[in-house]
């Protein structure tokens, strides 16, 4: 299923925002974490875990409540230390995610790049 362009809600069925970026496990290739706009014109971002996630109406439901979400360590940059996220969440620790290179034309535009080494660096794009 492709996330990025999708609305999240949380287990009540608020809209908790706009999904953006998506990071997927190394391991499985399964999407584990994702980016998504949150506050009145969708102009933050913090990152929200996708376990459980499934579809609903015409976006996603995703297992952890809106207020929770708006609380959690923003996304300004690449996902580089997944530590803070668990612990917010009350999460077990996870390897860093591999960002998915898919985003809709819809969607402001960020590309990661990986590099040999593995570390992660964000490109913005105004197109």
């Amino acid at each position: 299923m492709e996330l990025s362009g999708l609305d999240a809600y949380d287990p009540a069925g608020n809209r908790i925002g706009r999904i953006g970026g998506v990071y997927l496990n190394r391991g499985t290739g399964e999407p584990e974490w994702a980016v998504v706009h949150t506050g009145l014109l969708g102009l933050r971002e913090n990152y929200l875990p996708l376990a459980g996630v499934r579809p609903v109406g015409d976006g996603v439901q995703v297992g952890v409540g809106k207020g929770v979400v708006r609380g959690a360590p923003r996304a300004d940059g690449p996902l580089t230390d997944t530590a803070p996220l668990c612990a917010h969440y009350g999460l077990p620790p996870g390897a860093v995610p591999v960002p998915a290179p898919r985003t809709p034309s819809d969607v402001p535009r960020r590309r990661y790049v990986v590099a040999p080494d593995l570390t992660v660096t964000a490109e913005c794009s105004t197109a």
